[in-house]
C-alpha cells in the first residue's frame, strides 16, 4: 500500500525532535539532524517538482515519470547515505553507554575482603525467592547502596541466578540514579535515530511510489542503492 503523503509530512514534523537532546550534539545528533532537514529539503523539491509537471501540457506521463526518476537518480541517493550512518551512530552510541555503565558500576574486586563480600551478598541473593532477587538489588540501588549491584555484575549469571534481561534492567536503574541527566540523554539518543532513519525512509518511498503512479504499466522504479526496493516496487520483508 502506497505511503501516504500525511504520513510523511508527520515523519518530518520539526516537533517530533525529542526536547532534551541538542541537535548538534557530537555524538550523532548532528547526523540525525542534518538527515532530517535533508529528507524535509527533498520532499519539498520533489513535490514541487511534481507540481511543475503536472502543469506542463507538452509531456506525456512517460515524460513525467521520466522526470521524476531523474530527479530521484540525481538526489535520492543523498538520504540512502545517511541510513548506515545512523546506524553506525547507534552502535557507537550503544557501545559507550555500556562502557560508561561499566566503569561506574563493575569494578571488579581485588581486596579479600572486598571479594568476600561479593560473595556472601551472591549466596543472599541465591537464598532469596526468584522473584525477590531482582527486587532486592533495586531497593539497594535506591537506598544508595551498590554493592548487591556490583556483586551481580562482576559475577557469571549462574553464580547469583539473576538473567541477564533483569540485569540490564537494574543496570538501567543505577545509571539513570547516578547520572540521571547524562542517561535522560541516551534514553533519547536512539528516538530521534529513529526518527531520521522515518524521515528519510518515508521520503523515498513516497517517490517511488509517485513516480510508480504516473503510468498503469509502470516500468520498475529503482531507488539507487536503497534497500527498501527491488524491482518491481516489491518491499523486502
Amino acid at each position: 500500500m502506497p505511503i501516504e503523503k500525511t504520513s510523511v509530512e508527520m515523519r518530518l514534523h520539526p516537533g517530533r525532535w525529542p526536547e532534551k537532546l541538542d541537535p548538534q550534539g557530537s555524538n550523532g545528533e548532528i547526523d540525525f539532524h542534518k538527515a532530517l532537514n535533508d529528507a524535509r529539503t527533498l520532499f519539498a523539491a520533489f513535490e514541487a517538482l511534481g507540481e511543475t509537471i503536472a502543469n506542463d501540457p507538452g509531456l506525456s506521463m512517460a515524460g513525467r515519470r521520466a522526470k521524476l526518476q531523474a530527479f530521484v537518480d540525481d538526489r535520492g541517493t543523498t538520504l540512502v547515505g545517511h541510513l548506515p550512518k545512523i546506524e553506525e551512530k547507534v552502535a557507537a552510541m550503544v557501545a559507550a553507554r555500556r562502557k560508561l555503565m561499566d566503569d561506574q558500576q563493575a569494578a571488579p574486586p581485588v581486596e579479600a575482603p572486598d571479594i568476600a563480600m561479593m560473595q556472601e551478598i551472591r549466596a543472599w541473593l541465591r537464598s532469596l525467592p526468584e522473584g525477590e532477587r531482582a527486587l532486592a538489588v533495586r531497593r539497594a540501588i535506591e537506598g544508595g547502596d551498590h554493592s548487591a549491584l556490583r556483586a551481580v555484575l562482576t559475577a557469571p549469571a549462574y553464580l547469583t541466578e539473576v538473567d541477564p534481561p533483569t540485569l540490564e534492567a537494574i543496570r538501567d536503574v543505577a545509571f539513570a540514579r547516578a547520572d540521571p541527566e547524562r542517561a535522560e540523554r541516551m534514553r533519547v539518543f536512539p528516538q530521534a535515530a529513529q526518527l531520521a532513519r522515518n524521515a528519510c525512509e518515508g521520503v523515498l518511498e513516497f517517490m517511488g511510489d509517485t513516480i510508480a503512479c504516473q503510468v498503469e504499466m509502470a516500468a520498475p522504479v529503482t531507488i539507487p542503492n536503497h534497500p527498501s526496493y527491488v524491482p518491481g516496487l516489491q518491499r523486502r520483508a
